[in-house]
């Protein structure tokens, strides 16, 4: 059979107390009415075990998706996936007290999901918060003033949304929720504390090679 070379970051199972030990670089769209290919968000993933997710069929990657599976002690599995968003928007997100709305969706429409801020920074041009959405999953909102050369039509702000979201047979739903937000928080503060934005189209590496 025929081996096909899809860009794939490895999958290694390993236990939470050992995340964190290892860092490598992310990267996602950013897009208006459709994906650029102009310049694309980077960021920093950390634990050994987040994969670039690809479709089932094609094997083309899902660019700015990241997945881990961790096996339970019924047998089945807790997958708990991380994507990062980004949008040239009008628009910069809304602090209301303790609370963000990243306001990324329709260029001023609110997106329907208030952060629950538990920190915040800045590092270059980037102003972060991270937190839990209403689910209580792990999140992070950020934003920065797009390059000259994307600003068009009104739209001179970068908005980037962080989330992190998991899925298991029910009967581990709830331990594998509390994977996610203990492994979601350790990932989108590295995320949120190392967002930027890059020339050139985003990439997924290092290859992985499926049958």
């Amino acid at each position: 059979m025929r081996k096909l070379l899809i860009p794939l970051v490895a999958l290694v199972l390993v236990p939470p107390s050992a995340l964190a030990a290892d860092t490598w670089p992310g990267s996602a769209p950013i897009r208006d009415a459709r994906a650029l290919k102009s310049h694309h968000t980077t960021f920093t993933l950390t634990g050994a075990r987040w994969a670039q997710v690809v479709g089932a069929l094609a094997g083309t990657p899902m660019l700015g998706s990241y997945r881990f599976d961790t096996p339970m002690p019924s047998g089945y599995q807790c997958s708990v996936g991380l994507t990062v968003r980004s949008t040239l928007t009008r628009v910069r997100p809304r602090r209301t007290g303790n609370a963000v709305d990243p306001r990324p969706v329709g260029d001023g429409g609110s997106s329907g999901q208030q952060l629950r801020i538990s920190r915040s920074g800045r590092h270059g041009g980037v102003t972060w918060w991270t937190g839990v959405i209403s689910d209580d999953a792990a999140s992070a909102a950020a934003y920065q003033r797009a390059p000259k050369a994307l600003r068009r039509d009104g739209k001179r702000w970068i908005v980037h949304q962080v989330n992190v979201g998991s899925s298991a047979n029910p009967v581990d739903e709830a331990a594998c929720r509390k994977i996610a937000r203990r492994t979601g928080s350790i990932a989108v503060l590295r995320v949120a504390r190392t967002l930027g934005v890059t020339a050139g189209p985003p990439v997924s590496a290092p290859p992985y090679e499926i049958a």
